[in-house]
C-alpha cells in the first residue's frame, strides 16, 4: 500500500501521457488546449490532492503529493495556454515555471527547519514529477516507427517512475529527514534524466544528432544544479544570519552602576 500512495501521483502523470499517445492515434478530438480531456482532469486531482497534502500540514506519508500537483498545475497550465508551437507560448511557460518553483521554494524553505536533505529532496521531486511525462512521436520522413519509438520513451519513463517510487517508499520507512542518502539518490535519479531523455526533444524537432543531444543534457543538469543552488544559498544565507543575530548577554558590573 505504501508504494501504491508514494507512487500514486507519479503514475498519474505518467498516465496523462499515456493519454495523449491514445488520442493522438485514434485521432480523438476532445481536447483542451493542447490537452485531451481526461488528461486534464488527472492533473487537476494531482493538483488537489497536493492542496490537501499541505492541508494536513505535509505528513511524510503524502510528501509527493504537493511537488507533483505544482509540477501537474505548471504542466495543466502550460497545455490550456497553446495548441502548437509559438514562441510567445515558450516565454509564458517559463514564467509559469519560475513562478511554480518559487512557490516550491517557499516550501523548501519551510522544511528547512526539519533537515536540508528534506528540503532539497522537496525540490527533487518536483523536479523528478516532470521527467514521468513522456513525448509521443508522429510518422515522418525522418521516423518511420513512430509508436515503438514512442514506447522506447514510455518505457524510460515507466523505469524513471518506479526507481523514484521505489527510493522513496524504502527511506519513508525510516528517519529519511535525517538521511542525507535520501536526496542524493533522487539527485542522481534526476541527473540521469538529462541523459536517458536527451534523444526526444531533438527528435521531436527534427535535429537529433550527437550535439543536440549533449546541448539538452547540459541544458537540463545546469537547471537542474541552479534550482538546487537557490536552495543551498538560502541555507547558507539562513545560518549566516542565526549566527551573526546571536548576541552574548552580559550581565551589568555592580560597581560600575555604583560609580554612576
Amino acid at each position: 500500500m505504501l508504494f501504491l500512495k508514494v507512487g500514486a501521483p507519479f503514475i498519474a502523470i505518467f498516465l496523462t501521457s499515456v493519454i495523449a499517445w491514445v488520442w493522438s492515434n485514434f485521432n480523438i478530438g476532445i481536447y483542451i488546449g493542447s490537452l485531451p480531456l481526461p488528461s486534464v482532469l488527472v492533473l487537476s486531482s494531482i493538483v488537489i490532492m497536493g492542496v490537501f497534502a499541505i492541508s494536513k500540514r505535509l505528513p511524510l506519508s503524502l510528501i509527493v503529493w504537493p511537488p507533483a500537483g505544482l509540477s501537474s498545475l505548471f504542466i495543466l497550465t502550460t497545455g490550456l495556454i497553446s495548441t502548437e508551437f509559438d514562441p510567445a507560448v515558450g516565454i509564458l511557460s517559463a514564467i509559469v515555471y519560475v513562478l511554480t518553483y518559487l512557490f516550491v521554494l517557499l516550501v523548501a524553505i519551510k522544511l528547512m527547519g526539519r533537515s536540508l536533505s528534506l528540503s532539497f529532496c522537496y525540490i527533487l521531486i518536483f523536479i523528478i514529477s516532470h521527467s514521468m511525462r513522456f513525448p509521443y512521436f508522429e510518422l515522418g520522413p525522418e521516423l518511420t516507427h513512430s509508436n515503438l519509438v514512442t514506447a522506447l520513451s514510455a518505457t524510460r519513463s515507466l523505469i524513471e517512475v518506479v526507481l523514484a517510487t521505489l527510493i522513496i517508499r524504502s527511506f519513508l520507512l525510516r528517519d529519511f529527514s535525517r538521511n542525507t542518502k535520501f536526496a542524493w539518490y533522487l539527485f542522481v535519479l534526476a541527473l540521469s534524466h538529462g541523459i536517458t531523455a536527451s534523444w526526444e526533444g531533438p527528435l521531436i524537432a527534427g535535429s537529433l544528432s550527437f550535439a543536440t543531444s549533449v546541448s539538452q543534457t547540459l541544458r537540463w543538469m545546469g537547471l537542474l544544479v541552479l534550482q538546487l543552488g537557490f536552495v543551498l544559498a538560502v541555507y547558507r544565507m539562513r545560518r549566516a544570519y542565526d549566527f551573526f543575530a546571536t548576541v552574548e548577554y552580559v550581565p551589568p558590573n555592580d560597581d560600575d552602576n555604583k560609580a554612576k
